[in-house]
């Protein structure tokens, strides 16, 4: 016995078809394509997929108020038709905004389960639209970390990733992080993040998270905290399962105009010698709101 499937049934009637009804090929194959489904579609399924997982493997655990709340998120984020805006076939000026409303009825889940969302869940899955002017690191780059451009060539060479538009992040919030500049020198890594607006407004309840694919240290935690009216905000980097913040010598970061980052890369278990990729996400109580690069990872190659 031959087993048969639905898709090579279509495949031999379009065969059948073609040499005389090129329209009605052109449906099926429309078809074929949104029962596949789109890169868009599946990424969303799969984030509301791996919700409810965790609603599963959690739910016993957690407290009666706990298990109605999450449950109510995961039943907002099934019971709609958000996964139908998703990919080309029924774009619309508004997708940004079901996106972001869509990711954050998932982390509502996590969180009101007692648990950190996945970072993914910063990321927009409606992504593929977005414009941005990328330039990769062209030299090594050593900075003044002082939270201002003390002069026109202290970030030249230096890579950058700016998006050109972009709507809310989640939770309908104006997005913070504008652009990255960023690159290196032989023992360390530095980054300058540009805001859209931080440094006037309250930072207390802001937090960057700085991951690093393949590294010990996965990731490292910058936060901010306004000392008084009058003063600088202050800022504290440290390991993303640490308590105490890094030294000086390994680790500091100036907010201005501009936030200015150096980390040491040894003390981040990255290889001197070796390339390695980051991430940049914005936390704002105890939840992902946004992330640059808008998917994937940045890769910061050897110095020139």
């Amino acid at each position: 016995m031959h087993e048969f499937f639905p898709g090579d049934y279509m495949r031999s009637f379009i065969v059948c078809v073609s040499l005389s009804c090129g329209g009605i090929v052109d449906e099926i194959d429309r078809i074929v394509k949104n029962m596949k489904g789109q890169e868009e579609d599946n990424q969303a399924w799969d984030h509301l997929s791996d919700a409810r997982d965790f609603f599963a493997a959690h739910e016993k655990t957690a407290s009666p108020a706990q298990r109605a709340l999450a449950l109510e998120e995961i039943l907002v984020a099934e019971g709609s038709d958000w996964n139908w805006w998703y990919g080309p076939e029924h774009s619309t000026a508004n997708d940004p905004d079901f996106d972001a409303l869509y990711r954050s009825h998932l982390a509502n889940v996590y969180r009101a389960l007692g648990h950190r969302p996945p970072e993914a869940l910063a990321q927009p899955i409606a992504r593929l639209r977005h414009r941005i002017t990328f330039i990769p690191p062209e030299a090594a780059l050593t900075p003044r970390i002082d939270g201002v451009v003390t002069n026109y060539f202290e970030w030249m060479g230096a890579g950058l990733y700016s998006p050109i538009q972009r709507a809310a992040a989640m939770h309908g919030q104006p997005t913070l992080l504008r652009q990255l500049y960023y690159g290196r020198d032989a023992e360390n890594f530095y980054l300058r993040v540009d805001f859209h607006d931080l440094a006037g407004g309250s930072p207390d309840n802001i937090k960057l998270r700085i991951g690093f694919r393949g590294a010990a240290s996965p990731a490292v935690i910058v936060s901010f905290a306004r000392p008084g009216p009058e003063k600088a905000i202050a800022c504290e980097i440290r390991p993303e399962e640490g308590v105490l913040a890094l030294a000086a010598p390994l680790a500091e970061a100036a907010l201005g105009r501009i936030l200015e980052i150096r980390l040491s890369l040894r003390a981040m278990g990255l290889g001197t010698e070796l390339p390695f990729d980051f991430q940049v996400t914005v936390w704002q109580n105890n939840l992902p709101i946004e992330t640059l690069p808008l998917e994937g990872w940045l890769a910061v190659p050897l110095p020139a």
